[in-house]
């Protein structure tokens, strides 16, 4: 397996806290289908916090109507772990920024949970975004419990956004 951390094309990739961020990563093996995907996982890394962002360009939403979200998410023993999909309206796009920012939670969206069978990706079903307004950013923040040896991995991919 090779990864990099993720950068360009407008998104945002901050690591607030520990050492383990999101990685551009291609399987080998048996989970090949999905080629390059995203990933994120605290396990064994020895931090007593880890929290990751990778968070989308800026999405105008009073130009644009009907605006959704669809991705797909997989895990590795994410254990006590967890990613959430998050927005904010007020997220001046700087990484020093993102604690100041009010962020909501878009629960919508179906991810990937550790009683979900492992290594499967599942479909976030299609997100309605109207829960942002004007400029909005759309944030997966990874957490881990602060237990490098309970915090698995997540995996996240065939991000669409699209609107009418």
């Amino acid at each position: 397996m090779s990864s990099s951390f993720i950068s360009g094309n407008g998104w945002t990739h901050f690591i607030a806290a520990g050492s383990e961020g999101w990685e551009a990563y291609t399987a080998t093996g048996s989970n090949t289908s999905q080629g390059v995907s995203a990933r994120i996982g605290a396990y064994n890394s020895n931090d007593n916090s880890s929290v990751s962002w990778l968070i989308t360009p800026e999405i105008d939403l009073n130009n644009n109507t009907g605006v959704t979200l669809q991705f797909q998410t997989s895990n590795s023993y994410a254990d006590d772990s967890s990613l959430a999909l998050l927005f904010s309206n007020d997220w001046d796009g700087t990484t020093s920024g993102i604690d100041a920012a009010t962020w909501g939670i878009v629960s919508r969206a179906y991810i990937t949970q550790n009683t979900d069978a492992f290594s499967n990706w599942y479909d976030s079903g299609l997100v309605d975004l109207s829960c942002g307004e004007g400029s909005t950013y759309f944030a997966f923040r990874y957490t881990g419990s602060g237990n490098a040896n309970e915090d698995g991995t997540y995996e996240l991919d065939n991000i669409i956004i699209s609107a009418n």
